[in-house]
């Protein structure tokens, strides 16, 4: 499945191979893998492995993993992702990074405060067969970034 969910500094969208580079190239900082679960150094390989299990992730609606372009430059510069979706319990976990020195531009806010993030959720949970709507998605969405206290601090 293709898709973009554009935003006025930023793209969010699915991985592509030819983003392993810019993936590295972000990724690969210390105090990026001292707040996620990212390895240090981050390789190459990792970006290549991150990509594909993405893919696959999102195939089956686990999880869904998305770049976040820079529109201006068209690179990946972070990733922002729902992880450990439980459609019956409408749970799921809030993840996210963003290369050092994209910091301060409000890219991470932009991100996660993009309704059309949620509705695309939705509609993907919808077309897997589950028995999401939009709204659901919205609220757990927001209840998700409400209650995330480091928006502030690394947009």
């Amino acid at each position: 499945m293709e898709f973009k969910i554009e935003g006025k500094q930023i793209n969010l969208r699915k991985l592509k191979k030819s983003d392993a580079q810019c993936i590295y190239r972000n990724a690969n900082d210390k105090l990026i893998a001292k707040y996620t679960t990212l390895p240090h150094p981050y390789k190459l390989d990792d970006a290549y492995s991150f990509i594909r299990k993405t893919h696959q992730k999102l195939n089956k609606k686990k999880a869904f993993e998305l770049g976040i372009e820079l529109k201006e430059t068209k690179e990946i510069i972070g990733m922002i992702s729902l992880i450990k979706v439980d459609y019956n319990n409408k749970n799921a976990e809030i993840g996210y990074w963003l290369g050092k020195k994209y910091w301060g531009r409000k890219i991470m806010k932009e991100a996660i405060y993009n309704p059309q993030f949620a509705d695309t959720l939705a509609k993907m949970a919808n077309a897997k067969g589950q028995n999401a709507t939009v709204g659901e998605f919205r609220s757990l969405y927001g209840f998700l970034a409400k209650i995330n206290g480091t928006i502030g601090s690394v947009s």
